[in-house]
């Protein structure tokens, strides 16, 4: 008798000559799992990135490979199945991997650094110029240049009705057919 697979067996035995009857039951076990073992002990990452861990058996060929993952603090650092490892927000968090086989334990402890803040754009500077024409049909022209932007508004006739120097947002809309002119500060 040999062992095909791991499992339960019942083997039974009878005499030729007699009416004896034995029956044994068999438990065929597998490669046990020795050791388990991760590829890191320490992993930084920043919020919203991932790493992948991976884990090492001993022997490679042991019937079980079940892995089981988890995180000491899914706020900081979450793992899935598969030990994909995802940094949530910043601190630290404890990631285990155990075998189903033995119970074998491998810690990785992850450190979770903030998102570093994307560098605000600076405003850029305006400056006034005067201007050689009025676009015909227009009856505002702005001119960028500089420290200051300068909005010319024009009558019928085409004379200079107002100037306004502004160094911010400038959003123009239309309200009961009059022209408005807003400017935000930043």
């Amino acid at each position: 008798m040999s062992a095909v697979s791991p499992g339960l067996a019942s083997v039974t035995a009878k005499a030729k000559d007699k009416d004896l009857l034995v029956q044994c039951d068999v438990t065929v076990t597998g490669k046990p799992v020795k050791s388990i073992k991760l590829n890191k002990t320490s992993l930084s990452l920043q919020e919203g990135s991932s790493e992948q861990l991976k884990v090492t058996i001993d022997p490679q060929d042991a019937t079980n490979q079940t892995i089981k993952y988890t995180s000491n603090n899914t706020k900081i650092a979450t793992v899935d199945s598969n030990g994909l490892v995802k940094g949530i927000s910043k601190g630290s968090a404890l990631i285990t991997a155990s075998s189903a086989d033995g119970g074998f334990v491998s810690e990785c402890k992850v450190n979770v650094n903030a998102k570093p803040e994307e560098p605000k754009p600076a405003p850029i500077p305006y400056k006034p110029t005067k201007p050689s024409s009025a676009p015909k049909g227009s009856n505002l022209l702005f001119s960028k240049k500089g420290g200051y932007m300068m909005v010319y508004v024009y009558r019928h006739i085409g004379a200079i009705e107002q100037l306004t120097p502004s160094t911010t947002d400038l959003e123009i809309y239309i309200e009961n057919d009059r022209l408005c002119v807003t400017f935000n500060d930043v």
